[in-house]
């Protein structure tokens, strides 16, 4: 039927079915090596100027890669938040570490990735003279 609307021949695309019992059938690698013949050849002929089909550009899989981004760092930032939410009322008002988990709360909402979330907490923790083991002691 495409051979005879587009007046080319598209005959090496046509599949046969077998016959087994007088039920037709055929082989689903068949029909997707024919099908996707049939879209290079397609393409190729009507939109050259365009990225081919099955060229291994995945836009979907990278979109889909983003968001799945996005969610683990969304929630490590709450599961952080929570810990900190979690952790202040044990420190005295007006202590270092009071402060610190404060700070480190107010500027979690500017952390895009882990490296900025590592150097912040490092640079916040030299700020209010606390150790690595002090750290530590919040997140565990």
């Amino acid at each position: 039927m495409l051979s005879i609307i587009s007046g080319k021949d598209y005959g090496r695309f046509l599949i046969e079915p077998k016959s087994d019992r007088n039920v037709p059938y055929i082989y689903l690698i068949t029909y997707r090596q024919k099908l996707g013949g049939l879209i290079s050849a397609l393409h190729a002929e009507y939109f050259g100027n365009e990225l081919a089909p099955f060229s291994g550009v995945p836009s979907t899989i990278i979109t889909q890669s983003q968001q799945q981004n996005q969610s683990v760092h969304i929630q490590m930032l709450l599961e952080i938040q929570s810990k900190i939410d979690e952790k202040i009322p044990h420190y005295p008002e007006g202590s270092k570490e009071r402060s610190f988990l404060q700070k480190l709360k107010r500027s979690l909402s500017s952390i895009s990735n882990i490296t900025q979330l590592l150097s912040q907490l490092l640079k916040m923790a030299k700020e209010f003279g606390l150790s690595i083991d002090d750290i530590l002691k919040f997140f565990n």
